[in-house]
């Protein structure tokens, strides 16, 4: 039978039965008991293709995933500062074992570690000595370098004044002496020729001895020759002193100024580069002193760091768990014996403590349902039977990679012998417990442009209706708004 046919049946059936009134008249109260509407199941969906919109208890629950995980735990490591040698497991404690708090989880061989401390503290002592040696260093190039300013300011002073005196007075009296000298020879070739003259007339007028005479003349000649060639010679290196000798003797003294003053200069650029340079190495030596002593103290302080004692009781599982699962257990099986090397600062074991707690993904859309408290049900998927209470902590809204939810504990009232990290969860949140409310199907409301709307049966024809919603679990939803409890609405394609 045509549905639209079936539904105006039931609609004048409901009018016969009320008595029939006109259409402008109120429609009569009627008890929703006496009327027959479609049988629901009990799931509260309509048989047919309408629904009633049913008073009724509405409970909204959330239902979740999770995971198992410490509440806290401990990640164990050799934890050294300085060291980072080789490290031999003297003792480790076995994977699954027990603990208390101080017992012993992993005692690493101390034999290459004191090698180390030794050969610190030989570097710190060569360190100790470098800085010493470069204080001295320092020391006595700043005396040297006193010493040799004073020497070369003096050279310099001495230099300019020389070039100056030469230039100005013993050149002069060096070229007045060379023409007094030749003055000097003139002179005396001049007197020994009229000496020479005298002789000879004297000779002529007395009456002497050939022998003697030509003795004498003879002798006077050869002085006088004597002196003309002094003379020559003289002239000739009076010449070559005018014209060389003194001038290169000018040039040299001014070179000699021009020489100190320039050593003097470059002492005063480079002595102050040389400083810097002395007391650069200085502080980089004090530097090396200062981080030789405190690698050697943190390398002491490691000596305590290789025996690592159990922070608190618990559990020890090798590995470390992340994102839900232990990892790097198998390597940690491998690695950790006695014997074997391990690496400092390195995750090497977890001791984890008895009480746990269960994580889980809340999508964005759902945050605002669970906050901080809310209450949830829990039950382990190895045993379906053991129901847990719970109350959630609040979400970490960090983090959150696109499309996945945000990480939210669950922390569970009371444990088991049973249950270790990494076991799967189901959790159950009740958002909502309602009370007397109007629900219809879900499947009967639409949405259109951001509005709520559902097709109520009037007159046997499917009008369209603006509703107010509230909370839903699925299958059925909260009209707030826009429909009473009795009024049949449309469902499935006919409803749309």
């Amino acid at each position: 039978m045509n549905t639209r046919v079936l539904a105006l049946c039931v609609s004048l059936a409901v009018l016969l039965g009320a008595g029939a009134r006109l259409p402008q008249d109120e429609p009569p109260k009627t008890d929703p008991a006496k009327v027959e509407a479609p049988k629901v199941e009990s799931k509260g969906e309509a048989k047919g293709d309408t629904a009633p919109a049913k008073r009724e208890a509405l409970k909204v629950e959330l239902k979740l995933e999770g995971t198992f995980e410490p509440a806290a735990r401990h990640s164990i490591q050799v934890r050294t500062q300085a060291w980072q040698g080789e490290m031999t497991i003297a003792k480790v404690a076995a994977h699954g074992s027990k603990v208390k708090k101080g017992d012993v989880l992993i005692q690493v061989d101390p034999a290459k570690f004191r090698e180390a401390v030794a050969a610190a503290e030989l570097d710190l002592a060569s360190a100790k000595i470098q800085h010493d040696r470069l204080v001295e260093e320092i020391k006595l190039a700043a005396e040297g370098e006193a010493l040799l300013k004073e020497r070369l300011e003096r050279d310099a002073k001495d230099a300019a004044e020389r070039a100056k005196y030469f230039a100005e007075v013993e050149m002069a009296l060096d070229l007045k002496d060379i023409d007094t000298g030749l003055q000097w020879m003139e002179d005396g070739i001049a007197d020994q020729k009229e000496e020479l003259e005298q002789i000879e007339k004297m000779y002529k007028s007395e009456e002497l001895t050939n022998a003697t005479r030509d003795i004498v003349l003879k002798r006077a000649r050869r002085s006088l020759d004597r002196a003309k060639a002094r003379y020559e010679v003289f002239q000739v290196r009076a010449q070559r002193s005018k014209t060389y000798d003194f001038p290169r003797a000018l040039e040299q003294v001014k070179l000699e100024e021009r020489e100190r003053a320039q050593a003097l200069e470059a002492w005063r650029k480079t002595a102050p580069i040389q400083k810097a340079d002395r007391d650069g190495n200085l502080a980089r030596a004090k530097v090396t002193v200062k981080q030789q002593e405190e690698n050697l103290a943190k390398l002491k302080k490691d000596e305590s760091a290789l025996t690592v004692a159990a922070p608190a009781d618990g559990t020890v599982y090798y590995g470390q768990f992340d994102g839900g699962s232990w990892q790097g257990v198998e390597e940690a099986q491998k690695n950790l014996k006695v014997g074997e090397k391990v690496s400092a600062n390195q995750a090497l074991m977890t001791v984890v403590p008895a009480e746990l707690c269960v994580k889980t993904a809340v999508s964005e859309d759902k945050i605002a349902e669970v906050p901080a408290g809310t209450e949830a049900q829990v039950t382990p998927v190895a045993w379906p039977d053991l129901n847990l209470s719970a109350k959630a902590g609040a979400p970490v809204l960090v983090g959150a990679r696109k499309g996945e939810g945000f990480d939210t504990r669950f922390e569970l009232a009371a444990g088991d012998a049973r249950l270790v990290p990494g076991l799967k969860a189901k959790i159950v949140v009740v958002i909502a417990d309602l009370k007397d409310v109007v629900t219809v199907p879900s499947g009967a409301v639409t949405e259109e442009s951001g509005k709520k709307y559902v097709k109520v049966v009037e007159a046997g024809k499917p009008v369209q209706r603006e509703v107010g919603v509230g909370k839903t679990n699925g299958e059925r939803t909260e009209i707030k708004s826009g429909l009473k409890e009795g009024e049949e609405v449309m469902m499935g394609k006919d409803g749309k």
